[in-house]
């Protein structure tokens, strides 16, 4: 999933689609961060793609205790979501007075919304999963092809040239790098 997250010091009026308070994970950092899920290797995303107003851009891989910790959280929030929705589903199912199609609705729902709330932790979590890399790269931003789901991004690092792709719409992601400051050239 493309998820960017950007820490911001501004009014309610500054929340943008795809941004996501730094307040209530970090206050102490007040410049623009977009962090993207990436990798360089089939269709895995193991990488954060970061890009900072001002900055250079990086490839972040997680260190294993933050990976651990999004793993715990994760579980917590599924199985909440198992342990609390699901019966609260059910009952309204069960009352609801539409013996058949209340329970298929109802089912569909449960897992609709279990997904749901897993892909919204996927993209609330990059900030966590941020947080004392394992190793940081710094890297040039040279192009981007689209593939529809995903854009693989072609950098330079230390004189190697990488391909890195990221998932989602080639529009979020320029959208993320103009807004930082960098310019895509076109592919």
């Amino acid at each position: 999933m493309l998820a960017s997250y950007r820490q911001h010091e501004g009014g309610p009026g500054d929340f943008h689609r795809q941004s996501y308070r730094a307040e209530t994970l970090d206050s102490t950092v007040d410049q623009d961060r977009f962090l993207f899920r990436a990798g360089r290797e089939g269709y895995t995303y193991p990488e954060l793609l970061q890009i900072r107003s001002g900055a250079a851009a990086q490839i972040l891989m997680p260190s294993e205790q933050a990976k651990r910790r999004t793993r715990i959280v994760s579980t917590f929030i599924a199985l909440a979501y198992v342990f609390v929705v699901g019966p609260l589903i059910g009952l309204l199912a069960a009352f609801s007075g539409f013996p058949i199609v209340a329970p298929i609705v109802a089912v569909v729902g449960f897992f609709v919304g279990l997904i749901g709330i897993l892909v919204w932790w996927d993209r609330m979590s990059l900030p966590l999963l941020a947080e004392n890399p394992r190793s940081i790269r710094d890297i040039e931003l040279l192009g981007v092809q689209s593939f529809g789901t995903f854009q693989e991004i072609r950098a330079r690092a230390q004189g190697e040239e990488l391909r890195i792709a990221v998932s989602g719409s080639r529009g979020r992601l320029e959208e993320a790098t103009r807004k930082a400051g960098f310019v895509f050239p076109s592919a």
